[in-house]
């Protein structure tokens, strides 16, 4: 379910079957019986097309996204039913979490196999866990052909393809290739990672000191 503050819906007339939806203000969004998600928009922009009785194409483009789980300047999600997929594209720019990170850019291009499994879904005739199990069952799988992600200073680019396995964990392998790891860990040494790579070499050393009459409190 999809509350908004400000909304406006337009239909065309003639042709093709193609509602625009515009919203801004407060949002709050809710799927299924999880806990909602209450947004602020600068502004949202959303295309919905439907060709026998279903949905076969949807655009949304939200600017000035704001809530307490993260921020973002920019989310677009594009999805386009097209022959035997189901075609996606989804981004965020300047993403930022409350505890400081930041994400510049992040992307996934990829389509989706069974696309039948979703009809129902297209439709509105059953919910997107139903949808989404159906698709399980039918060995459907994401092949992502490009994930792009840049963090300063880590810039990583994959490919790869990912399903749901029995217990519906990610199950799949996705290769990625990345650029800034050495500033990355050049960063890691004075932070955490480096507290967390010097422990077991000072466990060790401790050990060895106790067991060869070196340790604490000898001469």
């Amino acid at each position: 379910m999809w509350r908004a503050e400000h909304f406006a819906l337009h239909r065309l007339a003639y042709g093709r079957d193609d509602t625009i939806f515009e919203a801004a203000g407060r949002q709050e969004l809710s799927l299924g019986g999880g806990r909602p998600l209450a947004f602020q928009a600068g502004s949202l922009h959303a295309s919905a097309m439907r060709d026998a009785g279903a949905l076969a194409r949807f655009d949304l483009d939200l600017v000035a996204f704001g809530s307490r789980a993260f921020t973002a300047s920019r989310l677009q999600l594009h999805m386009r039913r097209s022959g035997d997929g189901l075609d996606l594209f989804a981004s965020a720019d300047d993403l930022r979490t409350p505890e400081g990170d930041a994400v510049k850019t992040a992307m996934l291009q990829g389509s989706a196999s069974a696309p039948r499994t979703f009809d129902g879904l297209r439709a509105g005739r059953v919910s997107w866990q139903s949808a989404l199990e159906a698709w399980r069952q039918a060995n459907g799988s994401l092949h992502a052909d490009a994930v792009h992600i840049v963090s300063d200073p880590l810039d990583a680019m994959g490919q790869g393809s990912i399903g749901l396995d029995e217990a519906h964990r990610l199950s799949g392998l996705i290769d990625f290739k990345i650029a800034g790891m050495a500033p990355w860990l050049q960063r890691a040494r004075r932070g955490a990672l480096a507290d967390a790579l010097r422990a077991p070499r000072d466990g060790g050393r401790r050990q060895r000191g106790g067991q060869d009459g070196r340790g604490a409190g000898r001469p």
